[in-house]
């Protein structure tokens, strides 16, 4: 029986190891899904504040763009309407003075000569192509000046658009290049966390595999002492069964030897009846049991409890799951001030292989923070 319950001991540490290592490849997944996550959300965070970026920058520009049309707009119309205001200033102080020549050539013309009458007919003449001469030169210059004021705006336009569109395409170049080189470390980090992963799935299968290689020979082993021992006993007992059978084989045997004595009667001139000596029993010596020394079952030391005033949420803190909170409070660790006063090597020696991958230097920094 202590055989049996020393194997079912055996195989019930067995189980726990192989549930704990499950529980410790599970832990390492969760933790390496975590990591990806963040990676994608740190991605994508980066890709939003840069179209942000370049929406701000966007809007900023053709804002700048919106103004200086705007400017330019209000600029050509101002010269329009002073070159306006000087032409109409200019026509009416003309108009004033021909006005006034006129008729002052009247009021002359009743008093004067038909030479004097011709003399100022020329002058009229005169002044009259004097005027559209004057106001000839100044519609071709006020021309000239449209036309050169909309070529300098078209020129400024051609060469802002120019720019703007030399600035959108370095900024688009640039973004691609940093899209690219995004990609291109993430693709690395989990290239490089999933070879990590691989190779220590890899080390925990072949580990595991050993060690539960070891273990059934080390069962095997103990299974073949066991049945040799138990089989030398079943022996010894049967022994023991054989010889204790023929000895009382042979007491029944002397039993049926001795004779049976019948009392005579009682004679009527006896006052007392005659003793007769009970036949002497034989004595029969019993059979030595044959010692068999009991199998001592191992040892097994108490696992002593540990007392727990209070205990702290340790899921809080990025990385930690409900596996890996069960795997510390095993360890001795409730609390985010036991947590902060553990040096990291030490809990990662603590953990075993579930700290291997493990961010533990995070955690104590973290559980540093909370225990205030």
């Amino acid at each position: 029986m202590a055989l049996t319950n020393e194997m079912r001991e055996l195989i019930q540490e067995l189980s726990e190891a192989q549930k704990q290592r499950s529980e410790a490849v599970l832990c390492i997944r969760a933790n390496t899904a975590q990591e990806l996550a963040y990676l994608q959300t740190t991605r994508k965070v980066r890709a939003s504040a840069q179209r942000q970026q370049l929406a701000a920058e966007y809007a900023h520009l053709d804002l700048s763009m919106t103004a200086f049309r705007q400017e330019a707009a209000n600029a050509h119309q101002t010269m329009s309407v002073e070159q306006h205001q000087r032409l109409a200033e200019s026509s009416s102080r003309l108009s004033s003075d021909v006005t006034a020549f006129l008729k002052d050539t009247a009021a002359a013309h009743q008093a004067m000569s038909v030479e004097q009458h011709q003399r100022l007919a020329a002058s009229y003449s005169r002044l009259s192509s004097d005027a559209a001469a004057f106001l000839k030169d100044t519609s071709a210059d006020h021309q000239a000046m449209s036309v050169e004021q909309h070529r300098r705006l078209a020129e400024s336009y051609s060469h802002l658009s120019s720019d703007v569109a030399a600035f959108l395409k370095n900024t688009a170049a640039d973004h691609q290049a940093m899209s690219v080189a995004q990609h291109q470390r993430l693709t690395e980090s989990f290239s490089r966390l999933s070879s990590e992963v691989a190779a220590f799935l890899k080390d925990t299968a072949a580990a595991h595999q050993a060690w539960a290689l070891e273990q059934r020979q080390q069962l095997g082993a103990e299974r073949t002492s066991m049945s040799s021992s138990f089989q030398a006993a079943f022996n010894e007992v049967r022994a023991d069964q054989r010889d204790a059978k023929q000895l009382w084989q042979g007491r029944y045997q002397q039993k049926a030897q001795i004779p049976a004595i019948t009392p005579s009667p009682p004679s009527p001139s006896l006052e007392e009846p005659v003793a007769v000596a009970p036949s002497e029993p034989v004595a029969v010596a019993p059979s030595e049991p044959v010692a068999v020394a009991p199998v001592e079952p191992a040892a097994v030391a108490p696992v002593e409890p540990v007392a727990v005033t209070m205990k702290d949420d340790l899921t809080a803190i990025r990385g930690i799951g409900q596996a890996m909170e069960e795997r510390l409070n095993q360890t001795g660790i409730f609390t985010f001030a036991q947590l902060a006063q553990t040096a990291p090597d030490e809990l990662r020696e603590l953990l075993g292989d579930a700290g291997r991958l493990a961010k533990v230097e995070v955690w104590v920094s973290q559980a540093q923070e909370m225990k205030s």
